[in-house]
């Protein structure tokens, strides 16, 4: 029956495989004359999002795998895992589900640990998928918006310059003296859950983080 199946096949391949960590594909690409703004929706994989100096869009990282010895790794390009459009003024990157392996050889979660860093001139709309994300402002030339984030990290240097908006949040974490609640909501139904508003600010704040329908926003310096 095992033969016959081809799950003997497929027992004997898991044997003869290995789980190794694995360099993305690199993506480098500029972002364009008259790109103004950037929709990012971050799939289903945690990403660290950071602003830059330079004029190039660029995502860098890792992931796991399980592949027999000899076999190529599932990512040869930054096509298998990224999709990247423009419309526009408007650059579209969207992050794709890594792709499945036969059998007992598909491990599930890939663990994907990736960066993207985006030129801080440009704005930015985050769908966060309901993933942790963490974010890396540094010198901010525009407004960030991040919605749907499971947990979200801010990590900003001590001459941040950046008011961070928090609309609909479970819960808003950092120095104390940094949260100005400014609402708090009690949630309707059985659960009863408190959606807090709140506002951070260091600096003068000229550029402004926007965050809603988040679980957790945690600032923090490094």
């Amino acid at each position: 029956m095992l033969t016959s199946s081809g799950l003997l096949d497929q027992v004997r391949a898991v044997v003869n495989s290995e789980e190794k960590t694995v360099n993305l594909p690199g993506f480098n690409q500029k972002a364009g004359k008259g790109i103004q703004r950037v929709v990012l929706d971050t799939g289903s994989y945690p990403l660290t999002i950071e602003s830059g100096k330079d004029k190039e869009v660029s995502v860098f990282g890792t992931y796991g795998e399980r592949v027999m010895e000899d076999d190529d790794s599932l990512l040869n390009n930054a096509e298998d895992y990224l999709l990247v459009e423009r419309n526009g003024d408007t650059l579209y990157i969207s992050f794709k589900d890594l792709p499945s392996q036969n059998g007992l050889l598909d491990s599930g979660t890939r663990n994907l640990k990736a960066t993207l860093i985006i030129p801080a001139e440009l704005a930015v709309e985050i769908d966060g998928q309901s993933t942790d994300l963490v974010l890396k402002p540094r010198k901010l030339l525009n407004d960030w918006i991040v919605k749907d984030s499971g947990n979200l990290s801010v990590v900003l240097q001590d001459n941040s310059d950046i008011k961070i908006d928090a609309r609909g949040v479970e819960e808003l974490e950092g120095p104390e003296s940094g949260w100005k609640m400014t609402e708090v909501k009690k949630g309707t139904g059985d659960e009863g859950i408190e959606k807090k508003n709140g506002i951070f600010n260091t600096g003068d704040g000229k550029h402004t983080l926007t965050v809603t329908d988040t679980f957790n926003v945690n600032v923090q310096y490094p």
